[in-house]
């Protein structure tokens, strides 16, 4: 699977401090991305709800976690939350007392939740994507972002694959076919149970409006902190 990198390109390297994992990392437009999904956190079966610091492997199958796909996760853990907030809205009750510090701008104050910062289930110094980073990244549209061993050109040399997905009732399905990726931020109307992810299928479809149950279990991706430049 190493042939699902673009071979022009020249990748980073980071190891994660906390299992020493070396993942590729890949620069675009000046922001230092993961170039593979996460893999963090010890294996449970897809039949076992998760908590902090556990993961999934799509059909149980520590294959996938190892070869570029990554792990699996539900939105509370991606996002380092309590397991309440994966159906209550954030700050909503005491089991799910965290909210989302937002950044403030000086100008257009409401695009400041496309740029929020989350750490998550990331390294330390790394975050959870958000969707303005996503938006630049897919500025030449999704061919350009999937590997070529999914039906892309990874001219960015970003490498996503289609990792599948995980059902809150345990079993799995997609895989090869379709992705999806969280980000930090709910959906408005679904009284805190929908969060917003991007999601990918095989015709380079893109969907940064997509929104999911934050029970399923889907894949993340981690950016380098950075100043932003908004």
């Amino acid at each position: 699977m190493d042939g699902a990198f673009n071979k022009a390109l020249s990748y980073g390297e980071f190891t994660d401090p906390r299992d020493k994992q070396t993942y590729k990392t890949i620069v675009i437009d000046g922001y230092e991305y993961f170039a593979e999904n996460l893999n963090y956190g010890k294996q449970i079966s897809g039949s076992t709800e998760q908590t902090d610091s556990t993961k999934y492997c799509y059909n149980d199958d520590p294959w996938y976690c190892e070869s570029h796909y990554g792990a699996l996760y539900r939105w509370s853990v991606a996002m380092g939350f309590p397991r309440a907030c994966d159906t209550v809205a954030l700050g909503s009750t005491a089991s799910c007392p965290d909210t989302i510090t937002l950044p403030v701008f000086d100008v257009y104050p409401e695009e400041a939740p496309f740029y929020v910062q989350v750490q998550g289930i990331c390294p330390d110094g790394w975050h959870v994507m958000n969707e303005g980073e996503w938006s630049d990244i897919l500025g030449g549209g999704a061919s350009t972002v999937k590997s070529s061993a999914w039906q892309g050109n990874n001219n960015t040399g970003f490498t996503l694959l289609a990792g599948g997905i995980r059902f809150a009732g345990g079993s799995f399905d997609r895989i090869e076919t379709e992705t999806s990726v969280w980000l930090p931020q709910e959906v408005s109307g679904y009284a805190g149970t929908k969060a917003r992810l991007v999601k990918f299928s095989a015709n380079n479809y893109d969907n940064t409006n997509a929104g999911g149950d934050k029970t399923i279990a889907v894949s993340v991706r981690c950016v380098k902190d950075h100043a932003e430049l908004f």
